[in-house]
């Protein structure tokens, strides 16, 4: 067995096995960088490189982003996952879901698969429940991957666990299953070479249940987004800040820059059918940094945790 980092260059082997241990929550890939450097790697340099190479794909990565691994779709325009049982039943606004399909068009729904790629806008009044971080048409025949996990022990559910009680202080909540989708530097139909980069992590323990909406890379496009979440007959609705604008997509994504928790590029909502109080659903608006709200009907505050004066 040969120890050439670990004998001559126990710094950097020490970095290495950070970098290794931090990583791991991100993309298994890291197993066979790590032991590749600690076993087989001769030279200083090479271990260098491949430091370099794990610190890059990290910071590549957005910090808020749950780990990006599990089954890929197909590499089909249009395409869906197969029906995938849920390990957990996850609550949706009063309806109990034991399936779920991941859509590669930036959407999850519950009832069958979906390859609908041209959004409405929300409330769209329609007869089925979907979660859309990022509707719009995607295509992941050339670049990109759309990969879903799910979780029911370990550092996920920890993470999970923190972010619920961080955002919802009140609730005393104890994660015990997580679902992950990410969407991975995914093209705009039929633009092969654009990357956005977004995720859709489902959370559930108890009574309660949330989705997190997370964004990294936008790639800029003409195309119309919605973002958000929408049920059977719009009873319970939301629609992010920037939905069919503009500022949907590019550098300057509203989606990335803003957040409903305080965290660039995360927006989070509390899904099942507990006791909410006086609530309300609507658009959201930003106005610098101002957030207020375009009330349209009353339901549903508690999918954000902010509800200020408008102001210019």
């Amino acid at each position: 067995m040969k120890l050439p980092c670990l004998k001559n260059y126990i710094s950097l082997n020490l970095f290495i096995i950070y970098i290794f241990i931090y990583s791991l929550l991100l993309d298994t890939m890291f197993l066979k960088i790590f032991f590749g450097c600690w076993y087989d790697v001769e030279t200083y340099e090479t271990c260098i490189l491949m430091g370099i190479f794990v610190v890059t794909y990290i910071l590549s990565f957005p910090g808020s982003f749950y780990p990006r691994s599990g089954t890929a779709n197909g590499r089909i325009d249009d395409g869906s996952s197969s029906l995938i049982a849920l390990r957990r039943p996850f609550v949706y606004f009063g309806r109990q879901y034991n399936q779920i399909y991941v859509n590669n068009n930036g959407h999850l729904t519950f009832d069958a698969a979906w390859g609908r790629f041209v959004p409405y806008r929300f409330p769209g009044n329609a007869s089925r429940d979907l979660i859309a971080p990022f509707w719009t048409d995607l295509d992941n025949r050339q670049n990109g991957q759309v990969l879903y996990n799910q979780y029911t022990t370990g550092s996920v559910l920890q993470r999970a666990t923190q972010d619920i009680n961080t955002y919802f202080p009140d609730l005393n909540f104890v994660a015990n299953w997580v679902f992950v989708a990410t969407w991975y530097e995914v093209a705009y139909y039929s633009t092969s070479g654009t990357r956005t980069t977004f995720q859709a992590v489902l959370i559930s323990g108890g009574q309660y249940s949330f989705v997190l909406m997370n964004y990294g890379t936008i790639a800029q496009t003409s195309r119309s987004v919605q973002a958000g979440y929408d049920t059977i007959s719009s009873r319970h609705y939301f629609s992010i800040p920037g939905s069919f604008s503009s500022t949907a997509t590019g550098s300057n994504s509203v989606f990335r820059q803003g957040s409903n928790v305080n965290v660039p590029g995360r927006w989070a909502f509390r899904t099942d059918s507990g006791t909410r109080g006086c609530n309300v659903s609507g658009t959201a608006f930003s106005a610098g940094l101002a957030e207020y709200i375009s009330f349209s009907k009353l339901h549903d505050l508690n999918s954000y945790f902010y509800l200020q004066a408008s102001y210019t």
